[in-house]
């Protein structure tokens, strides 16, 4: 390799390296990577590992730069923790009703909220939109947080675990006077706090991950 005389250039070039006049390697300062495609076959340009390790995170600040990301944080967090609370005690609630309470049509409501569950989310994205269009709701949080408080999977999995609890404790609860929703959150919920946790668990991240609006 010869060391060639740079007697025009930019002033981030440093050295030209050349060999027969075919390869030749360009060595900058200070400079962006550059492909030389005109004059030369290839081009070169050497960063120190600063340099680079400083490019790599630099590109993180300039996207965090870009857009609000702390809001959009701000927003999922808020979301995911009102959903996650209202879809559990709603959730209580019903499977509380399918389990312990006696009432006309109550098999049938739950093998029609069972059967919704076969409706792909994407079947109700333009019903859903059109309906929180209605309310004026666009832009807002009612609307990504109405629509799913209610979950007829969480809804199924801690009715089940409901109706694992012994009948003779609801029954002694009446006998004490005990309301039906002071048994709900005194007995029922403390006994059954693995299934509420793992709705719960499974509502928190899939709001989380909610990039589609389903």
């Amino acid at each position: 390799m010869s060391k060639a005389t740079i007697i025009n250039a930019p002033p981030f070039v440093d050295t030209i390296l050349y060999k027969n006049n075919s390869n030749v390697e360009l060595y900058t300062v200070n400079a962006p990577s550059i492909w030389l495609l005109d004059d030369v076959p290839s081009g070169r340009v050497e960063y120190s590992f600063n340099q680079v390790l400083g490019n790599i995170f630099q590109n993180y600040v300039d996207a965090w730069n870009g857009a609000p990301f702390s809001r959009y944080y701000v927003n999922t967090v808020f979301v995911s923790l009102i959903t996650t609370v209202l879809e559990i005690i709603f959730a209580s609630m019903a499977a509380f009703a399918f389990s312990k309470l006696n009432f006309w049509g109550k098999n049938f409501i739950f093998m029609t909220f069972l059967a919704t569950m076969m409706i792909p989310g994407e079947v109700l994205l333009v019903p859903n939109y059109i309906t929180i269009s209605k309310f004026s709701w666009i832009d807002s949080y009612y609307a990504l947080i109405v629509p799913w408080v209610i979950s007829v999977f969480a809804i199924f999995l801690i009715r089940q675990q409901f109706m694992t609890v012994p009948n003779e404790l609801w029954d002694a609860a009446k006998i004490d006077g005990s309301s039906s929703w002071r048994f709900l959150w005194t007995v029922m919920v403390p006994l059954s706090r693995p299934a509420i946790l793992t709705g719960a668990l499974l509502k928190f991240v899939g709001s989380w991950n909610a990039f589609l609006w389903v």
